[in-house]
C-alpha cells in the first residue's frame, strides 16, 4: 500500500510539474530567479518543481559542509566523544575566512564540532570532521566522491571538507539538492541546521564564557531581520569570490517539506529574496496529497 501511495503521489507531481511549465501558465506565475543557477524540489518525491541551469557545473563553498555534516555524523561514532584538535586542522584554512578559532591541541566535544561548522561555518571544524573520519582532507574527499557516485550524481567533485575554493571542487544545483535531500533524512543533522543558537562548551583552552554562543548564520531563521522565514527548518549559505552567494535552504508548511538551491547570486539580500520566492512559490503553487 505504501509503494502505491509514494506511485500516486509522484504521478501527482509530474502532472504539476508538466501543468506549471506550460507557457500560459509559467509566464504569469513563475518566480523571477537572478540567481545563475537555481532548483526547487519536493523533499518527499524528489520532483522538480522549478529549476534554471539546474545542472550548470558551479563553486558551492560552505555548502560543501552539508555533506561533511552528514558523513561526519554517520561515521563519527560516538558524537559525545571528544576530539583533539591539530595543528593543520586548526591552520591549515585560508586566513579570514570563517572559523570558531579552535587552538592545535584543543579537545573539543565532537558534537559541538558539528554545530560549528553547521552554525558558524567554521572551516576548520569542517577539517577536525575529515581527520577523524578518514584520516585527512584527501582520503575524505574520496569518501565524499564515492558518496555522491553512489547516490548518481555526475555533476559533482570535491576536494575538500569544507569548500574553500578550488578549481576542481564544484557541484551543481540539482546535485546540491539531492544531497541535501539525504542529508535531512537524518534526525541530528536536521536538529543542528534548524538551531539558532548553540553555547560553547568549556575546553582545556578556553572556557566556555569567553567565547559565548555560537548563533547560525542562516537569516531565514532569526526572528527581528528582513529574511526571516517561519517555514524554514535549515540548511547552509556559503559564499567565495569565486563561488558569489550559494544557498541550500529547506521549509515546511502543512506536512509539505520542499528543497530550494541558489547558486552564485550576485548578493545576498538578492539571495535570501530568491529563497523565499522560490519557496513561497512552492507551497502555493504545488500541494503533495494522499489519494487513496
Amino acid at each position: 500500500m505504501n509503494n502505491i501511495l509514494l506511485k500516486v503521489k509522484i504521478l501527482i507531481c509530474i502532472l504539476f510539474f508538466i501543468f506549471a511549465h506550460s507557457p500560459a501558465y509559467s509566464q504569469a506565475k513563475l518566480p523571477c530567479i537572478k540567481a545563475e543557477s537555481t532548483i526547487l524540489i519536493d523533499a518527499e518525491t524528489l520532483t522538480v518543481l522549478y529549476e534554471k541551469n539546474a545542472d550548470k557545473k558551479l563553486y558551492p563553498a560552505s555548502i560543501t559542509k552539508i555533506l561533511t555534516c552528514y558523513l561526519g555524523i554517520k561515521y563519527g561514532g560516538n558524537i559525545n566523544q571528544k576530539i583533539t584538535v591539530s595543528r593543520k586542522a586548526a591552520y591549515s584554512i585560508t586566513p579570514g575566512s570563517s572559523t570558531i578559532a579552535l587552538k592545535p591541541g584543543e579537545i573539543f566535544p565532537y558534537l559541538d564540532v558539528l554545530y560549528g561548522l553547521m552554525l558558524r561555518s567554521a572551516n576548520e571544524c569542517g577539517n577536525v570532521i575529515a581527520e577523524h573520519v578518514s584520516g585527512s582532507n584527501r582520503a575524505f574527499a574520496e569518501l565524499m566522491n564515492e558518496t555522491v557516485k553512489k547516490w548518481g550524481l555526475k555533476n559533482t567533485h570535491f576536494v575538500n571538507p569544507h569548500g574553500l575554493h578550488n578549481k576542481d571542487h564544484y557541484t551543481s544545483a540539482r546535485d546540491m539538492a539531492i544531497i541535501a535531500f539525504h542529508a535531512m533524512k537524518n534526525p541530528l543533522f536536521r536538529k543542528i541546521v534548524r538551531t539558532r543558537k548553540h553555547p560553547f562548551p568549556d575546553t582545556n583552552k578556553h572556557r566556555a564564557k569567553e567565547r559565548g554562543v555560537m548563533y547560525n548564520k542562516n537569516k531565514m531563521l532569526h526572528k527581528g531581520n528582513a529574511f526571516y522565514y517561519e517555514p524554514c527548518i535549515g540548511i547552509k549559505a556559503g559564499y567565495t569570490r569565486h563561488s558569489l552567494h550559494t544557498f541550500v535552504a529547506a521549509a515546511r508548511k502543512s506536512n509539505h517539506t520542499l528543497i530550494a538551491v541558489v547558486m552564485r547570486a550576485p548578493d545576498k539580500e538578492l539571495m535570501y529574496k530568491n529563497l523565499i520566492s522560490l519557496l513561497e512559490y512552492g507551497f502555493k503553487q504545488y500541494e503533495n496529497k494522499t489519494i487513496i
